[in-house]
């Protein structure tokens, strides 16, 4: 079907400002829930119409560049569904990511997790490598919850060598018999141990680094070991 625009009446010279009474041209998009569909054209080069969620907003990808300008992710931004956001027109999201060189990183805000479940242990133990993606320092919670009456764990953190796999020490806590919570703070230019930090050293937090916790004989304690990156 042929559609006629009158030049006169539908096209406006650069810069003309909007008058009363000028026509114009309605384009229309595929309302599509609110995820947009894996492809509404069939090969590279055809035509396409738009898609828009369910409130009318266009779907739109966003498109990260390394410092090299190579197009290193394409990720959809989608506006999720039940959110309170109300801004009218076409709405885009957008996040912040990292190159490592080799894939891309997240940018993390301050976060938590587990290097240690509570559990018995008998034996010294270490965490699995634990990966900083773009904190400065951290927060550790040495939780111990039960003890023998006799003998010592000590908490350590160690950084992990990118070529040798060895691990180099960056804090050593004290040797600990009775139940009770230790924190230690690693963070660039921090000051004395205070304020229930018990152990401080001004250092950054490598990207990848563990903690180990060394019993001094094989009687049983029970104790956790919790994480909290600061940016």
């Amino acid at each position: 079907m042929a559609i006629e625009i009158n030049p006169k009446t539908s096209l406006f010279a650069e810069d003309a400002a909007h008058v009363s009474g000028d026509p114009g041209i309605m384009p229309l998009a595929v309302q599509d829930a609110d995820t947009a569909s894996a492809a509404l054209a069939g090969a590279a080069g055809d035509y396409a119409p738009l898609q828009a969620d369910s409130n009318g907003r266009l779907f739109v990808n966003g498109v990260l560049y390394s410092d090299t300008g190579t197009a290193v992710q394409v990720q959809n931004f989608v506006q999720a569904a039940g959110s309170t956001i109300s801004v009218p027109g076409l709405v885009t999201r957008s996040s912040m990511n990292l190159y490592n060189t080799s894939t891309i990183d997240p940018y993390l805000n301050n976060t938590t997790a587990t290097a240690l479940a509570s559990a018995a242990r008998t034996a010294t133990t270490s965490s699995s490598d634990l990966t900083n993606f773009n904190a400065v320092g951290v927060y550790i919670f040495f939780s111990i919850t039960a003890v023998p009456g006799v003998h010592t764990v000590t908490l350590t953190v160690t950084a992990k060598d990118p070529i040798a796999g060895t691990y180099e020490t960056l804090l050593t806590g004290s040797a600990e018999s009775t139940t009770a919570t230790k924190c230690y703070l690693l963070y660039p230019g921090a000051g004395a141990a205070a304020n229930g930090v018990d152990v401080v050293n001004a250092f950054p937090i490598p990207r990848t680094w563990r903690v180990t916790v060394t019993h001094s004989a094989g009687s049983s304690f029970t104790y956790s070991v919790g994480i909290a990156y600061i940016l």
